[in-house]
């Protein structure tokens, strides 16, 4: 982490990463946050977070769909959404000890010494775009794959339930929490039948119907990221 004199080198993230840039200007930008920027009139890392998210997103739903042949658009749309979230992104980026080079300026450390999840994860992300825009699709490709070899194999034993997999998702996109409300209850004392609408940024996506409201919650949501899905 680098929130003094600037590095002179950022030997050792390539080995880190597995990857060899032509172009270390990208790498630099890559790993300097926006409150450095601002000390030193050099690129922060926000365009080139951009790119990545999108990067990973594609790479990620490549080999989803290659590996998971059977699996329906919505279990590779929760599946994703594990991947790409801020927690699994800042995970992965502390495993490859990516915060050793992230350049910040004065007080965005903790008391600590240590860096925000958040931070860590924008980080890893614009690096993704750097190697995209550094090496091409297939370079990106090989080094995401590479990266997250563990974590696709966790995510087929994963099982994540719908609502933990939209709030990921509308967190992400969104930065807000989807909401349930139940609309109707229906049937007798000992059978009832409860339907459920899921909102997201006040705007109704789906309905779900169950036995109990967490089961239309449930079956709402997965309506919900179906519907996510085909509209992105």
């Amino acid at each position: 982490m680098t929130t003094g004199p600037e590095k002179d080198t950022l030997d050792g993230l390539e080995s880190r990463i597995s990857y060899q840039f032509t172009d270390r200007e990208l790498l630099a930008e890559a790993v300097t946050h926006p409150s450095r920027a601002g000390e030193t009139n050099a690129s922060s890392n926000q365009r080139l977070e951009f790119l990545g998210d999108a990067v990973l997103d594609l790479m990620l739903a490549q080999e989803l769909l290659l590996q998971h042949p059977s699996w329906d658009e919505g279990r590779l749309s929760r599946s994703r959404a594990s991947l790409v979230s801020g927690r699994a992104l800042a995970s992965l980026a502390a495993e490859l000890s990516l915060g050793d080079w992230v350049r910040l300026g004065r007080g965005e450390s903790t008391a600590d010494g240590s860096i925000a999840p958040s931070i860590l994860a924008n980080a890893y992300e614009a690096l993704m775009g750097a190697v995209f825009l550094d090496g091409g699709y297939d370079a990106a490709r090989q080094v995401v794959a590479a990266h997250f070899a563990g974590r696709l194999d966790e995510v087929i034993s994963s099982d994540r339930d719908s609502k933990t997999a939209l709030q990921e998702l509308t967190q992400k996109n969104y930065a807000e929490l989807p909401t349930y409300e139940t609309i109707k209850v229906s049937g007798p004392d000992h059978a009832r039948v409860y339907e459920v609408e899921v909102f997201v940024q006040a705007r109704s996506m789906a309905n779900g119907s169950g036995r109990s409201r967490r089961a239309a919650e449930q079956e709402a949501a997965e309506n919900a990221l179906e519907r996510l899905s085909r509209e992105s």
